[in-house]
């Protein structure tokens, strides 16, 4: 599976939208995580799909359902998760 992180900026972000918005996240059988965020970004959320074509058909989901309300959505596809206990401290190690 890919795992995926997606950032959404709204029009207009209410407390009803996000709670649909929240609502539809929760769900959704792929939805892994999701939070609100401060910033350029109102909410972020994490999935995990089978492939990229998989994460665009999810995609379409949500832009179809708030068409009206996603302002802007950017995505990263997660490849590798560092612990930042021991393997950041490492790397750090490294170059310098």
């Amino acid at each position: 599976y890919d795992y995926y992180k997606v950032m959404l900026s709204f029009k207009d972000f209410t407390k009803q939208l996000q709670n649909q918005f929240v609502e539809f996240l929760v769900q959704h059988p792929n939805t892994i995580d999701c939070a609100k965020t401060y910033g350029p970004w109102d909410i972020e959320f994490e999935m995990e799909v089978e492939n990229y074509k998989h994460f665009n058909q999810v995609m379409a989901k949500v832009k179809d359902k708030f068409h009206n309300y996603i302002k802007k959505y950017e995505s990263i596809l997660i490849t590798e998760e560092l612990n930042p206990k021991n393997d950041f401290t490492k790397i750090l190690e490294k170059q310098y």
